[in-house]
């Protein structure tokens, strides 16, 4: 969960001090559903996922 967190946060360009976590809402973070839907796919198609990522 912290990989996907660290990109979403690099993904929505989240603030140095902002915390995200499994329970952190998108918007929480100020993103629309395009920003949604990159950072999504972007989680998706990382090598960074590792195989505990869900992706639909």
């Amino acid at each position: 969960m912290e990989k996907v967190c660290k990109i979403v946060k690099r993904q929505l360009v989240v603030s140095e001090g902002t915390k995200v976590c499994g329970s952190t809402n998108f918007s929480d973070l100020g993103a629309n559903s395009l920003v949604k839907r990159q950072a999504l796919l972007t989680v998706c198609n990382s090598k960074e996922q590792g195989a505990s990522a869900p992706c639909l």
